[in-house]
């Protein structure tokens, strides 16, 4: 898209009901058909009973099971919840909060999403989203950081650019079948990383990056799958010295592969994100 991203204060004030006896899309305001893709609570909606606003249902893609839940017309309360895949590395979601899905389209929520894990740990994210016609700007509070996301659908997708608590921006594109595009900028510890991913519905998305940093720098990829695995690869320069690494950890952190360092091929092993690396018969710390 390469347009700056405007920030937008949200206000509060929230109206509550769709306004109808039922819920149904009328005299749409955005000429483009998302309301059966975007994932959210209009989405919902038009796969349930349009009469009670209860919906039960199981979405495109492998990575989601199911979405079952319900909307109040009257008052705009609404709840659901997300089951994943069973090899998935999250439980559930949650999503509690209120608002109004409108009949055209539109949307005015306020919610919390919480997702448990498989490490029983839970993650809990507050959302204020507005969609008017085929604009949205959505602000996520999550740990006392802020990210702030403007989008748009346009062309049959959904376009959108994103500001990180961290300073880190990028910009990407949803479309209909779940896959998914993104690149941006992060800020990690000494330097910066620049990225482009790639991603689908089945939980499956690669990212290739190049890192530039005070001392090292390096380039490769990361692919990332549905039960928490990642694979890296990566080339790393640091202090005139190449290593090439090739490794895969779990959701555990625990993992192994390899490191080429001057002409030696070396053991890799993590235990709970904590990396050692046996060459030549010694033991070095690699965290």
């Amino acid at each position: 898209m390469h347009r700056k991203l405007l920030l937008v204060t949200l206000s509060l004030a929230l109206t509550a009901g769709c306004k109808a006896e039922r819920f149904g899309i009328h005299n749409r305001s955005c000429s483009e058909k998302f309301t059966s893709w975007s994932g959210d609570l209009t989405t919902h909606l038009l796969n349930g009973d349009q009469r009670e606003g209860v919906f039960d249902y199981d979405p495109p893609g492998e990575l989601i099971t199911r979405i079952d839940g319900e909307y109040d017309l009257d008052d705009g309360d609404f709840e659901w919840e997300v089951s994943y895949n069973d090899d998935h590395y999250r439980r559930e979601t949650r999503v509690d909060g209120y608002g109004t899905a409108y009949v055209n389209g539109d949307l005015d929520l306020e919610y919390d999403v919480t997702t448990e894990l498989i490490s029983d740990a839970e993650v809990t994210t507050t959302v204020r989203v507005v969609r008017d016609g085929c604009s949205v700007t959505e602000r996520q509070r999550f740990g006392g950081g802020i990210t702030d996301i403007e989008g748009d659908y346009r062309n049959g997708r959904y376009e959108y650019d994103r500001i990180e608590a961290d300073g880190g921006e990028a910009e990407g594109e949803e479309y209909p079948d779940g896959s998914w595009n993104e690149e941006g900028t992060s800020i990690l510890g000494n330097g910066t990383q620049t990225y482009e991913t790639e991603g689908d519905a089945d939980g499956y998305s690669k990212t290739d990056w190049e890192f530039v940093g005070s001392g090292s720098s390096g380039e490769g990829y990361d692919e990332n799958f549905m039960n928490g695995d990642r694979h890296s690869a990566y080339t790393q320069q640091a202090d005139g010295t190449t290593l090439v690494w090739d490794y895969t950890v779990d959701f555990y952190g625990n993992g192994t592969g390899t490191l080429n360092y001057n002409g030696q091929q070396c053991a890799v092993t993590y235990v709970s994100f904590t990396c050692t690396v046996v060459c030549g018969g010694d033991t070095y710390s690699c965290s």
